[in-house]
Parts: C-alpha cells; sequence; structure tokens
C-alpha cells in the first residue's frame, strides 16, 4: 500500500486499500460531517480547529486539560472504505502525541477500578457481564478441545474478559497488557502473573492471545496483526473481537468508537489473516451480537445460537486462528 505523509505530523492520506490493494475508494461522509445543517457543520469545524490550536499550544499551558474534549480531538474527517472489499480507514488520523494524551493521561477515574482485589470487577463490568461471558465460552469452545496452559489479553482494559476465561480455567496462567494507568489497577485484581506496560513488548510466547477491542485502534491493520501473531506459540491460537462495520454502522451518527482507525467486516478481515506467516492452520470469522440499532439490547448474548442468529447484520466480529506447529 501507498501511503503519502500530509503536512500535518502524525496524519496520512490514504491511496490505496491495506486489504486487496484497489483503488476504487468509496469516501464516505464521517463524524462530524454527517449533520447535513450547514451552520451546525461550520460550527463544529471551527470547534475542531480551536481544539487543534489548543493541543498545540498545551506544552506551554501547564496540565490543565478538558477531558471531555478528547472526543472532538480525534474525529477523523473522512473515511475512505474500499468498494472492492469493504475495508475502511480512516484518511486523517490522529497524531502521536494525541494519541498519547488519549490513552495516558485522560482516562476518567473510576473508585472501583482502585479496589485492592477483585470483589469490585463485577460491579465494574456490569454492562459487560453477559457479552463478557458469551465472548469467553465463545473463546473456549473455539480452541477445539485444545487445553493452553498460557493466556495473554492484549489491551486487557478492565481485565473483565480475563476474569471470565480465569473462572473457567483457573489452571491457566494469564498475562496481560495495557497502558500504565490500566496495568496498574489489572495488577490489584490478583488474576495476573505479570501486567506488561504498554511500550513494553512480552518476552515470551502465548498458548492464547486474545485481543478484545484492540485491532480497531490500530494505525496499519497487516503489521499490528503480524506484531499479535508474533506473541502466539507454535500450536497456539489467536483471539480477535472488532466491530463488525457493515453498512447499518456507518448510518448511525451517535457511535461512540473514537479512536477507532480501522474499520472490519468478515471478507477484509479473512484477507488480513490470510497473509500472515507463518499461514494459519485453521480460520474461524463469526459475525453476530446486537445489532446496530439495538446497542442496549444484550439478550443476544445469553447463548452462542442467539449470538450468531444476527450474522452479518449484528455489530460485532469474532476471528480466531490457530498457528502451525
Amino acid at each position: 500500500m501507498i501511503i503519502l505523509k500530509t503536512l500535518i505530523s502524525g496524519n496520512y492520506q490514504i491511496n490505496h486499500c491495506d486489504a486487496c490493494n484497489s483503488t476504487d475508494l468509496d469516501k464516505l461522509e464521517y463524524r462530524g460531517d454527517l449533520t447535513k445543517n450547514k451552520i451546525k457543520r461550520t460550527i463544529r469545524g471551527y470547534a475542531f480547529l480551536t481544539i487543534r490550536i489548543f493541543l498545540f499550544l498545551r506544552p506551554l499551558l501547564g496540565p490543565w486539560f478538558p477531558r471531555q474534549f478528547y472526543q472532538a480531538v480525534f474525529v477523523p474527517k473522512l473515511l475512505l472504505r474500499c468498494r472492492d472489499c469493504g475495508f475502511g480507514k480512516i484518511s486523517l488520523m490522529p497524531s502521536e502525541f494525541e494519541l498519547d494524551l488519549f490513552y495516558s493521561k485522560f482516562y476518567a477515574p473510576v473508585e472501583e477500578f482502585d479496589a485492592p482485589n477483585e470483589e469490585l470487577l463485577p460491579n465494574i463490568t456490569d454492562h459487560h457481564s453477559f457479552e463478557g461471558i458469551n465472548r469467553a465460552e465463545y473463546v473456549l469452545s473455539a480452541l477445539q478441545g485444545s487445553s493452553p496452559q498460557t493466556c495473554l489479553d492484549f489491551g486487557a482494559g478492565s481485565g473483565y474478559l480475563s476474569k471470565y476465561l480465569h473462572e473457567a480455567r483457573p489452571d491457566m496462567l494469564m498475562f496481560a497488557s495495557d497502558v500504565e494507568v490500566k496495568a496498574r489497577r489489572m495488577e490489584k485484581l490478583g488474576i495476573f502473573e505479570k501486567v506488561f506496560r504498554m511500550g513494553v513488548q512480552p518476552d515470551q510466547e502465548f498458548d492464547l492471545v486474545v485481543a478484545s477491542g484492540v485491532w480497531e485502534h490500530m494505525r496499519d491493520a497487516q503489521s499490528s496483526l503480524l506484531m499479535l501473531w508474533s506473541f502466539v506459540a507454535p500450536g497456539g491460537y489467536l483471539f480477535l473481537d472488532v466491530p463488525n462495520s457493515n453498512d447499518t454502522y456507518y448510518e448511525i451518527d451517535d457511535r461512540s468508537d473514537l479512536p477507532h482507525t480501522l474499520f472490519f467486516t468478515p471478507n477484509p478481515a479473512q484477507i488480513f489473516v490470510s497473509k500472515l506467516k507463518p499461514r494459519p492452520i485453521t480460520t474461524q470469522i463469526d459475525p453476530g451480537g446486537r445489532l446496530w440499532t439495538e446497542n442496549s439490547n444484550f439478550s443476544c448474548f445469553e447463548s452462542m445460537d442467539l449470538f450468531l442468529e444476527t450474522g452479518k447484520e449484528g455489530s460485532e466480529l469474532r476471528i480466531m486462528i490457530k498457528k502451525p506447529v
């Protein structure tokens, strides 16, 4: 893929599709541009410009920074989607400085996260309970009878998926990685052998690597997938969970998906997986879950059949691939 740097440091303009190398890219109006009201669009544009100027000057302004601005900071101008395979990527991505602000400094402090043990974890993840348990069940069933002894939860967040996997497989040694703020919180849960900080590569391979809600935040789809693949031991498994960016997804103007930079459907996901070296010996890709128009409906996570029922119309895409020995 040919990538040309723009004059804005850290941003890129996309000329080709990452997945199939096609140049037939469909320009999609996205986020701030979704509103058809010209006045609102103009006001929003000036607001984003003001925020970017503020970010540029921030090192001179001290530690103050309004956290509520982070979504505005990451609003992309345009999304390009390949007409051939459906893969989408933002044409104007956040700079390294903006990413550092978002990931390292401006997570909302949540008192429950600082609990000294895991007793409060279910309270933190109530909105994840059905979804998290269903996701863990999917991972365990997709292992096809294998019994991994080590698991890395890459970008573990609150650790909810690790918690459910640990409950189901207490003999499996759990590891995690995330940004410093979240790493400190996960260490207090008491279920991880080791928690790796952002920027510190795991120093071993794992029988199972899970990355839920991670791939869509990366800048380059193939290189980030290769990085995750490198953590998988021979004969091991890699599990990915990403939003399923079907046509309905782009019709919703109140999504809270920032700062996503990659957008997947089953076809481009399969293309990226097929390029892995060594090549996977098995690949399982399952769309399903809630409809994008029913974000508050969690009944689809009550069983695996209900999850799979929505198929390509579902808002979730689950991928399990096995590495050769």
